[in-house]
């Protein structure tokens, strides 16, 4: 198995080979700047190849937002894994009403899928595992409860109301380590109800596992973990949630993974993603931690570096012409 980590700015693009099957797990932002460079790169990365699974984790723009360039651009997909406002309002029975909702790429994506006759499914907690080729996913989250909110939370119109981030200053690495040391660390979860509803999963293929956790938050995901049997199990590498945001990546998680490889999706143009709180859990944990970036600026290489300065044995690698290839 390899995964090509795409740079998709603040968004998350993510091109999996496993054998002769090919995954892509969502599509980075719609932003013409960086869907063009994105778009150019999975299509020389497919070589004129389809793709067989595309996996949307959430109708959060930085992830769903390339779709529908990508489909126009001929790039071949023959199944969609997504819970889209329409397939999931099926979930729960309700009217046709329903459809007067304000997520408009997720309805876009939806249309484009059904008027295409693409093959898609939704899938969730309660689902069986996904085989196919000797893969094998398995949804973490979300669960039946959480869609069910987020379509309500749909039905009221209220994401485009969506509270933005707060501009709190951020800590430093030395700050944030000295408050895990001395037992203050604190940690918020995120309450995002999109973020919640993401489609979180292990993916396993010959002797690799990895997790792959959109934006999803830790609790449900440690939850998840547990109730599947997964506690004890030895990951490769782990894609953390929400671009290494303070909110989603906890230490109980941490410690529950185990020491593993971490990749994120994001180049800390965003509320400051990767946050130095995440980081800081992390190499507090994992004090050899490897880090697999989607992205390479000064923000992000200064915020390593302080972390050698702490005396942390850290590896970094990132994207060469806006790829980062890991090999399992």
């Amino acid at each position: 198995m390899y995964i090509d980590i795409l740079d998709a700015g603040h968004g998350d693009s993510l091109l999996i080979t496993c054998g002769e099957t090919i995954i892509l797990v969502d599509s980075g932002p719609q932003s013409f700047k960086v869907r063009k460079k994105l778009l150019q790169r999975i299509k020389s990365l497919l070589n004129g190849r389809a793709i067989d699974i595309a996996i949307v984790t959430h109708n959060d723009d930085d992830h769903i937002g390339g779709y529908n360039y990508l489909i126009d651009d001929g790039v071949i997909i023959r199944k969609f894994i997504f819970n889209s406002l329409d397939l999931i309002k099926k979930l729960f029975n309700k009217n046709k009403e329903s459809k007067k909702i304000s997520f408009k790429q997720d309805i876009d994506l939806q249309k484009t899928i059904s008027d295409l006759g693409l093959n898609v499914q939704t899938l969730q907690y309660d689902d069986a595992p996904l085989t196919v080729n000797g893969i094998t996913i398995t949804a973490l989250t979300p669960n039946k409860v959480i869609l069910e909110r987020l379509h309500k939370k749909a039905e009221l119109h209220r994401l485009k109301n969506k509270i933005s981030g707060s501009k709190t200053i951020e800590k430093s690495i030395h700050e944030c380590l000295n408050d895990l040391k001395n037992i203050k660390d604190v940690f918020i979860e995120d309450n995002s109800i999109t973020n919640k509803s993401s489609i979180s999963f292990v993916l396993h293929f010959e002797k690799a596992n990895v997790l792959f956790l959109g934006d999803s938050h830790p609790s449900d995901v440690i939850s998840a973990l547990k109730s599947k049997g997964f506690s004890n199990i030895s990951f490769d590498a782990i894609k953390l949630a929400h671009h290494a945001s303070e909110k989603n990546t906890s230490s109980e998680l941490l410690e529950l993974v185990g020491n593993t490889e971490y990749i994120i999706c994001a180049d800390k143009s965003h509320h400051g993603h990767p946050n130095n709180k995440t980081i800081s859990r992390i190499i507090h944990f994992n004090h050899n931690a490897k880090f697999h970036m989607s992205s390479e600026n000064e923000k992000l290489r200064t915020m390593f570096t302080e972390c050698t300065m702490q005396g942390y044995r850290i590896s970094v690698t990132y994207p060469v012409n806006g790829v980062n290839r890991v090999v399992l």
